[in-house]
């Protein structure tokens, strides 16, 4: 008796995305378009009321501004999400074959932008452990000045000449973080030099009196001045002062401008490199 072979012919119910687009598009009137576009805008509309309230309410919360600003970013690209989904499902366009479609996207951009993925998440830990909020003065791989913002894949700062320069946020979260607005307070160092022919105490006395004359030098804690050092021509003398962290550039610059007229008023000098020769 002869075999019979028969043939499985296995068939699915699966459409490619193209081709559910292609037909979803063809079926289109100016109606359907017509609706669609405004459907658009009230849905722009409503998203953008949403964001002005939602951030009202983070304005009047306790969160940072960098936690604030994230969580802004973040609706956004929600709503905007949903904005897509609600206009494509009014096109025909089934919703489930576009979440697909995403998922895809999503996984593929996942293995090809990972270091963009590595910024993200370095982000949202550096918005959550905070170790700098905006507007702090911070130190990062040898970049200083004021956080700006704290955004999704980078950190933007403003240096004191004002140039706007943009560190990726896992950069940041590897690198050694310098926080000088993180307390209210902080200690400048000043090295003066002095001759070894004026006495210690004049040297002291004329140092102090400086400082004293400058309101943005704090006399709690109080100033120490002492011998650190001597040099080949004249003897170094430190003080040591504190002001608000906000003034640390300004009480030194006064410092420096003001030193020279007390040495003048008691007589402290200043040596210079000589050469003695003997015959």
């Amino acid at each position: 008796m002869p075999e019979v072979s028969s043939t499985v012919v296995e068939t699915t119910n699966k459409t490619p995305f193209a081709e559910v687009l292609q037909s979803a598009l063809s079926k289109l009137d100016f109606a359907d378009i017509g609706y669609a576009a405004l459907l658009f805008v009230v849905c722009y509309a409503g998203a953008r009321i949403l964001r002005k309230l939602f951030r009202r309410a983070l304005e009047r919360s306790t969160l940072s501004k960098n936690l604030q600003s994230f969580f802004q970013q973040v609706l956004r690209f929600v709503l905007d999400f949903i904005i897509i989904l609600i206009v494509a499902d009014s096109l025909g366009i089934p919703v489930s074959s576009l979440l697909a479609v995403f998922s895809l996207l999503g996984l593929a951009l996942s293995l090809s932008l990972q270091n963009l993925l590595g910024n993200l998440i370095s982000g949202v830990v550096l918005l959550f452990n905070r170790p700098f909020n905006v507007g702090d003065y911070v130190e990062i791989n040898g970049v200083e000045g004021s956080v700006k913002q704290v955004a999704l894949f980078q950190t933007q700062f403003n240096t004191i000449d004002n140039k706007l320069i943009y560190i990726p946020n896992s950069d940041v979260l590897s690198s050694t973080i310098i926080n000088y607005s993180a307390e209210s307070i902080r200690r400048v160092d000043i090295v003066y030099q002095a001759s070894y022919d004026t006495p210690t105490e004049t040297v002291k006395k004329a140092i102090a009196e400086c400082a004293a004359s400058l309101p943005v030098i704090l006399t709690d804690p109080a100033v120490e001045i002492v011998v650190s050092g001597f040099g080949d021509n004249n003897v170094d003398y430190t003080i040591r002062f504190w002001v608000r962290a906000d003034q640390c550039i300004l009480a030194r610059d006064l410092m420096n401008d003001h030193i020279l007229s007390f040495y003048q008023k008691h007589g402290v000098e200043l040596s210079y490199p000589r050469v003695v020769v003997q015959q």
